[in-house]
């Protein structure tokens, strides 16, 4: 984020630089609309850092801000991918019925690329596997450790990560929890929505 000077806001380039920062690995930003220029100067940062958590805004919210296309085109250009976007809906005031709402803003989460990743140096692949599997995204970190020898040879232990997540399921257990998901489907059909003008992805795990 930025803080600020005499003259004009700092970047985070100048402010790893003012603290002497060496490396970066995870960012998360959320500064009310000014996400995109924080981030269009980050050239140092973003040439470090595994992942970044955003808030992205696809109306404008804020006066002549940039929005969530602009974001994604910036980060795309950077070397990432957008991995998750936790959606928040907001219906018009106006109306007071049931309805959907409109995509308004969502939490943006950006991952390096495989292909990029596969670039990183070994201590940053072993931790950015670490980072993709506490997100949940445990097939982009098994895609990265399996085109990774180096890193099958210096760190085995990882390995364990996916024998903790993976593994397939007996045919008994697989056929009760498509039963008990059929069961959630159905209640959350009748449901339909949290009966709020607001609602987010984060009402709702299973989206």
């Amino acid at each position: 984020m930025f803080a600020m000077a005499a003259e004009r806001p700092l970047t985070l380039d100048e402010i790893a630089a003012a603290h002497n920062l060496e490396d970066l690995d995870f960012l998360k930003l959320d500064t009310q609309g000014t996400e995109y220029e924080i981030l269009s100067a980050a050239t140092w940062a973003l040439a470090r850092v595994l992942m970044v958590e955003v808030e992205a805004e696809f109306v404008e919210l804020y006066l002549g801000q940039r929005l969530a296309f602009d974001i994604q085109r910036l980060m795309h250009e950077k070397g990432f991918e957008c991995l998750y976007l936790n959606r928040v809906f907001i219906g018009r005031k106006a109306y007071n019925g049931e309805t959907r709402g409109q995509l308004i803003f969502g939490d943006a989460f950006f991952g390096l690329s495989l292909e990029r990743a596969l670039r990183l140096p070994a201590h940053k692949r072993a931790l950015y596997i670490i980072l993709l599997v506490q997100y949940g995204h445990i097939d982009l970190a098994h895609a990265l450790y399996s085109s990774s020898s180096d890193l099958q040879e210096k760190y085995p232990h990882l390995a364990r990560l996916f024998r903790l997540y993976g593994g397939f399921l007996s045919k008994a257990k697989r056929f009760l929890l498509m039963q008990l998901d059929k069961v959630i489907a159905i209640m959350l059909h009748l449901r339909k929505t949290n009966q709020l003008r607001m609602d987010s992805d984060r009402s709702w795990p299973v989206r």
